[in-house]
């Protein structure tokens, strides 16, 4: 009976989760910058005060901001009285090594604090010898909802707090409980999503990045290998997203082989394929962008002649094979020579014989003859 049960149960699973629906993509909240930031954290969110706002679907929480390339500027609603929560860090990462900075609202006026996220639990700064860098904060409550404005740096420069670059996306989370105002309950509901650091459009580049360069694999004619580009910033994070040109730099000049992005590892690859033997020089180029200046690395490779036959054996193996076949075809052509020349003798022989048997018989008549005269 249990094994019909277990039976019924997992083609439950199988059927429910071919009718789940489709992951949803992750939602990004849009913070743009501004060369000066208009919003005042005073509590109360007027409409077009910040020049963008989010509503998240899955709890109601919404977010409006901004930033200045140095401080952020951010506004939160929540659907509850309780306390409420964003959190800032890598993206795809829920809370472990996360800026959250969290509080609510009560009689006696708002309570904000800078916290870190430690696995799935979170820490005040303060509590693990770092510092409360917000700047600025204020809150109120009505019709059943919370209201929090904050101003809080996008690189605190403290080890317990992750840095925020404009013109890269980041994760970030929210929550929000609809009574309890302290810092221990558990949230009614809470989000997964990205947000988008926008960069200032007339800003010039003024950042280094790391570009390393290399050839991976063995160089031989004939043989591919993988031209592999690393490119880190200057705070030792990974820069995705970055195109990297690779070229190849022969006689007559550089000669282009293929553009590839860098992976969430800041990594690029391309396959090259040797044509000849050699020496072989190889550029990588980063354009840059709007936070890094360009940068170029080198790299070089020395191909091997080919040493595999056309259907990939080894020459030690192919060139006896072949000197075998034809020492073999010789000695069979010196065989078949030699049959020839026995079967030659052999028949001159046998005429031989047969001449004598003939001569043979015509003796006898003779001397038959000779007697009949007597």
């Amino acid at each position: 009976m249990r094994r019909w049960a277990l039976a019924a149960f997992v083609a439950l699973s199988v059927a429910a989760a071919a009718l789940a629906p489709p992951a949803r993509a992750v939602e990004t909240v849009p913070m743009p910058f501004a060369a000066a930031i208009a919003p005042v954290a005073d509590g109360t969110i007027g409409a077009g005060e910040y020049p963008s706002t989010f509503a998240d679907p899955k709890t109601g929480m919404v977010v409006h901001a901004v930033h200045d390339g140095t401080v952020m500027a951010v506004g939160l609603e929540s659907p509850g009285t309780g306390w409420l929560a964003i959190g800032f860090g890598p993206e795809g990462v829920i809370m472990d090594g996360a800026n959250i900075l969290m509080g609510f609202v009560t009689a006696s006026g708002p309570t904000f604090t800078d916290q870190h996220g430690v696995g799935y639990e979170h820490l005040p700064d303060t509590a693990s010898g770092g510092t409360d860098d917000l700047i600025a904060f204020a809150g109120s409550e009505g019709g059943g909802r919370t209201y929090i404005e904050f101003r809080y740096p996008l690189d605190t420069g403290q080890s317990l707090d992750y840095a925020l670059r404009p013109g890269r996306t980041f994760g970030l989370t929210l929550a929000y409980h609809a009574t309890a105002d302290d810092f221990e309950t558990m949230h009614t509901l809470g989000s997964v999503l990205n947000v988008d650091v926008g960069s200032d459009p007339n800003a010039l580049p003024t950042r280094r990045a790391t570009f390393s360069f290399d050839v991976d694999g063995a160089p031989v004619e004939g043989s591919p290998v993988n031209l592999t580009a690393s490119l880190l910033g200057d705070d030792g994070i990974p820069l995705a997203g970055a195109e990297i040109e690779f070229y190849l730099n022969a006689s007559v000049g550089l000669g282009r082989i293929a553009a590839a992005t860098t992976d969430p590892s800041g990594v690029a690859t391309r396959n090259f394929t040797f044509l000849s033997a050699g020496e072989f020089r190889f550029v990588a180029r980063f354009a840059g962008n709007q936070e890094y200046l360009p940068a170029e690395a080198n790299a070089t490779a020395v191909a091997a002649l080919r040493t595999e036959g056309p259907a990939g054996l080894d020459a030690g193996v192919v060139i006896p094979s072949i000197i075998l076949m034809v020492l073999a075809g010789v000695g069979l052509a010196y065989a078949y020579a030699a049959a020839q020349i026995v079967h030659i003798r052999s028949a001159g022989r046998g005429v031989e014989r047969t001449a004598a048997a003939s001569a043979g018989q015509g003796a006898p008549r003779s001397r038959g003859a000779r007697r009949g005269r007597n």
